[in-house]
């Protein structure tokens, strides 16, 4: 076996340059090979670095051989071939994905198999920066000719993977720093392992065309979609495409397996020969779409041979395209970089597609939630941006290319001018009560042509500042009556306004705190009313208990009833009458006001101390007719009763002829009669 020896000197090398700059495409595609009719030669490739340190690497390439084995077979001459770097799975051979390079090579690509120990996670870009200068770049000591690799594409070339080596390839792209020579445009990778979760920033621009693709299996045990591809991707910042090829496992893409690989996979239904044709079905178009600037092969490597729409009985799909770069574009130009709510901007941008030629596709233009429709004349591209359908303020917009979802897009900036508040005119009055507070929102001060929400930034007092207090936030102004509770008058505020962004205004609001008539106010309570039994009339004045904060007269307007009690009142005075006999405590509650506010309840506590009455004797009732040999009972009531109800009864003397019987005291008590036969 032969060897290409590359000698390798890191410090020098990676200074070397293709006049690349990350984010533009040189339009000197490979051109492309329909014919698929070229045989596979292959070979080893030793790097050797400075540090004595080397790599090998497996090269497949397009030859013309008729061998059975195609080791070291001539490449075919003056070819112009994209190149694809393709890392292996985790401790795989370089030799385990040569079933890939054989198609690769037989459909004119070059392609370089490396372990993804020698790639590496800490610097993949870097070491797949260095390997690719050491073939473009290092010495060639081998027999098969000087240079063999130097008809590569080094302009058009992509990295892929299996498993681990996927990962690596992704994130190589992602990481390729800005000073590194042409970088990678083409991403794929099968049965992509995710080793971490990559905190991608989403708003990277990556170099066009912008789009990878990713091919998984349905019972892949080992990297399942839904724990490694599917989260890696959840931020990529391209478009990508995700096929689950129904049936199909994670080692079959490998030449060969170990039977412990076998049992932490999942069992096909695919054959190993199926599987790698349904991968090749789509990486082959894949490859000419990206690398060859092949528009047509987008179809076939994106599964829309139907429609816009993904669809195959051989695999289900996810996919986001919206970040795809698949156009050549200029520099967004804006007519007015500035523009007001009645003006307009138009934007344009040369379009061909990433061959040159005249491109085909819808224009929009997107601006902060705003949305335009333009057109495709020729290689120009123009949308028409209304000023009344942009808020105010300085804005990101882009316009985009499409045809379905092929598509590419440019950004511009476009500053959409404030058009003045107005203030009105006569100044809003804040009006509300002593001793209260008001609110006025910034919509009732001035208005905003551009329908911008008007905040408040600064308020200040302009007089009676030790009577009020001021607050404000956001678009609410509320101004307090702090002081001196029985003040009322005018002030005048100073409100700061902005709306949108820049647009700002000064305007001077009033402010009228009325006058409250406030209802009475009871000063002290009012002290039992005392008396005795039946010595008459109770009588009070009750202004002194009561006072108006506006010095007005007061006066009773009304005595809740009670039965125990006559009452009278004439202005401040009650008069309060106890029923005959009555004594004991109570409250009479009296009704006050200034008759005209709402009139307060005053509590008057009446005590009235008990007298001792005399006793009342019904002299008729003492003299009884019976029967004969008959009883009767009798309540003594009836002969005489005390009000206080402390009379006692006791019999004496006694009769032959009657038996006479006293049951209970006071008012319960019976006299009971009964004739003796």
């Amino acid at each position: 076996m032969r060897r290409l020896l590359v000698l390798f000197l890191v410090g020098i090398l990676t200074s070397f340059s293709f006049n690349g700059v990350l984010g533009e495409e040189d339009q000197n595609f490979p051109p492309a090979n329909a014919s698929g009719d070229f045989t596979y030669g292959y070979t080893n490739v030793l790097i050797e670095y400075a540090d004595g340190k080397t790599n090998e690497l497996l090269a497949g390439y397009p030859s013309n051989h008729s061998e059975e084995d195609g080791l070291d077979a001539p490449i075919v001459d003056n070819l112009d071939a994209p190149m694809i770097f393709f890392i292996g799975d985790e401790s795989e051979s370089i030799e385990q994905y040569q079933w890939l390079q054989a198609s690769l090579a037989q459909n004119g690509i070059i392609s370089f198999v490396v372990q993804s120990a020698f790639i590496g996670e800490e610097d993949p870009s870097d070491m797949l920066h260095l390997a690719r200068n050491a073939i473009a770049f290092g010495n060639d000591t081998s027999e098969l000719g000087e240079g063999m690799f130097l008809d590569c594409n080094f302009f058009h070339w992509g990295v892929g993977g299996h498993g681990l080596g996927a990962y690596l390839a992704a994130e190589s792209l992602y990481n390729w720093p800005n000073e590194y020579a042409s970088p990678p445009r083409a991403l794929f990778g099968l049965g992509l392992e995710m080793v971490s979760q990559q905190e991608h920033d989403i708003s990277m621009i990556l170099p066009r065309p912008s789009v990878a693709l990713f091919i998984t299996g349905t019972v892949d045990e080992i990297t399942p979609a839904d724990e490694h591809v599917e989260p890696y991707l959840e931020n990529w910042p391209g478009g990508w495409q995700v096929v689950h090829a129904f049936g199909a496992n994670h080692i079959q893409y490998q030449e060969s397996t170990t039977f412990f690989e076998g049992l932490v996979d999942g069992d096909p239904t695919m054959t190993v020969e199926e599987q790698r044709q349904h991968a090749m079905h789509r990486l082959l178009p894949y490859i000419n779409l990206t690398l060859r600037g092949d528009d047509t092969a987008w179809f076939q490597a994106f599964s829309r041979e139907n429609g816009d729409v993904p669809s195959s009985t051989e695999a289900y799909y996810d996919e986001d395209l919206n970040q795809t770069r698949l156009y050549r574009l200029d520099e967004a130009h804006l007519s007015h970089s500035a523009i007001g709510i009645e003006n307009s901007s138009t934007v344009s941008m040369n379009v061909t597609t990433r061959a040159g030629g005249m491109a085909e596709g819808n224009v929009t233009c997107h601006v902060d939630g705003a949305n335009f429709s333009g057109i495709l004349s020729g290689y120009e591209s123009t949308c028409i941006l209304e000023g009344q359908a942009i808020s105010p303020g300085i804005h990101s917009g882009y316009i985009k290319i499409s045809d379905g979802s092929f598509s590419d897009w440019q950004t511009f900036t476009i500053i959409r001018e404030s058009t003045p508040m107005s203030a009105f005119d006569p100044a809003p009055v804040l009006i509300f009560s002593q001793r209260g507070s008001g609110t006025m929102e910034s919509s009732e001060m001035a208005v905003d042509p551009d329908g911008e929400n008007i905040q408040i930034l600064n308020a200040t007092l302009l007089s009676n500042l030790s009577q009020l207090s001021l607050s404000y936030q956001d678009e609410n102004l509320t101004i307090s009556h702090v002081q001196d509770e029985q003040w009322f008058g005018f002030a005048n505020a100073s409100v700061h306004l902005r709306a949108g962004w820049n647009d700002e205004l000064n305007v001077t609001i009033q402010i009228e705190v009325r006058d409250v008539n406030d209802p009475l106010q009871q000063v002290q309570p009012v002290p039992p009313l005392t008396g005795t039994e039946d010595q008459g009339p109770l009588v009070i004045d009750l202004k002194d208990y009561v006072e108006d904060p506006e010095g007005a007269s007061s006066v009773i307007d009304e005595v809740m009833e009670n039965p125990d009690f006559e009452m009278n009142f004439d202005g401040t005075i009650l008069t309060i009458t106890p029923s005959d006999n009555w004594n004991g405590a109570a409250i009479i509650e009296v009704m006050m006001s200034d008759a005209v506010t709402e009139p307060i309840s005053i509590e008057i506590p009446v005590q009235v101390q008990s007298m001792d009455d005399a006793m009342i004797v019904n002299q008729s009732a003492w003299n009884l007719t019976m029967d004969e040999d008959a009883g009767i009972s009798i309540s003594l009531n009836d002969f005489a009763y005390d009000i206080d109800n402390e009379l006692t009864w006791k019999v004496n003397g006694n009769s032959q002829n009657v038996i006479i019987d006293v049951y209970g005291q006071g008012d319960n008590a019976t006299l009971r009669l009964t004739g003796v036969e």
